[in-house]
């Protein structure tokens, strides 16, 4: 008696989960050719951006795009899985269940078939601080009496640039070739 009171309970607990889990649980169909966007975290690490370690702080990732693609459906695979056409970089498994796709509503022909953007290799110095390579230096100026030169970082946006002392970053191994580039062109723009 008892066997079968527990029984019955735990039917009725099933039940009830069942119930309010399908309250928020859609049923999701798509057809073979949709495009369907795939979540960024199941896809290969190298087509996002940072600029930064993610092992070290999985909390920073939140710059990052969710999803990536459009993508065409290949084909379907069972009850809730998709076979989508990755493009061969991606490097990646081709099947996903429906709650890791997200229907692309109209792909405008530009965006089919476009590259995807991969992250430069991230370099770290031997205390597991990143390493960031100087690309040019753009201006020049004085700083509380410091010489400061704009710099333009290699692998990151415009937005990045920063003024940096000349005395911290003079001791890069390439700091002669990046003072004669920055001198040729600042001699163009007074001649012009």
């Amino acid at each position: 008696a008892v066997v079968n009171y527990a029984k019955e309970q735990l039917n009725k607990a099933q039940e009830r989960q069942k119930r309010f889990y399908d309250q928020h649980r859609k049923v999701v169909k798509f057809k073979v050719s949709d495009f369907v966007y795939v979540r960024a975290k199941l896809l290969n690490k190298n087509i996002s951006t940072p600029d930064y370690d993610i092992t070290k702080d999985p909390t920073k990732n939140k710059l990052l795009p969710r999803w990536i693609g459009p993508f065409p459906i290949f084909k379907r695979v069972g009850e809730n899985a998709y076979k989508l056409a990755l493009p061969p970089i991606l490097r990646a498994h081709d099947v996903f269940n429906v709650d890791q796709l997200k229907l692309s509503i109209g792909c405008p022909p530009e965006y089919i078939g476009r590259p995807i953007r991969r992250a430069a290799p991230v370099l770290f110095d031997g205390e597991g601080n990143r390493i960031y390579i100087i690309a040019a230096l753009l201006k020049k100026r004085h700083h509380r009496r410091r010489l400061q030169y704009l710099v333009k970082w290699s692998d990151l946006p415009e937005s990045e640039n920063s003024w940096e002392d000349a005395k911290r970053i003079s001791k890069v191994s390439h700091w002669t070739q990046l003072l004669e580039d920055f001198r040729r062109r600042q001699s163009l723009v007074t001649q012009a």
